[in-house]
């Protein structure tokens, strides 16, 4: 991962509070601050209309490279890839932290 991506990670988890969720940019008035994480992310500069949150997820997940068969396994994933990262998470993310990886430890007991 490149300073470039892991400032844009700590940007994108600045602007949704600490959830670390896409849809958390989504809409009209979120358009600016997701075009800014893609242009930190990219190294230069991208307009709105390339910053959409498929966009984002797609480029975040290139490199984080969450597993799991549907997105809300693979966002899981990605949410304990930032947990790891040791960016700041909000409560719920934490929460949720929290259940993935008791999720996790019952399927390793199993």
């Amino acid at each position: 991962m490149t300073a470039n991506q892991l400032e844009a990670l700590r940007l994108f988890g600045t602007y949704t509070r600490g959830m670390f969720d896409v849809w958390a940019l989504a809409g009209s008035s979120n358009a600016r601050n997701r075009a800014h994480v893609m242009t930190v992310w990219n190294g230069k500069k991208t307009p709105q209309s390339a910053a959409g949150v498929n966009a984002m997820r797609d480029a975040f997940y290139s490199v984080v490279n969450p597993a799991g068969d549907c997105i809300a396994a693979r966002d899981r994933e990605f949410l304990l890839a930032m947990y790891r990262l040791g960016m700041p998470l909000c409560r719920s993310a934490q929460a949720d932290i929290g259940r993935i990886m008791a999720s996790n430890q019952q399927e390793t007991k199993q």
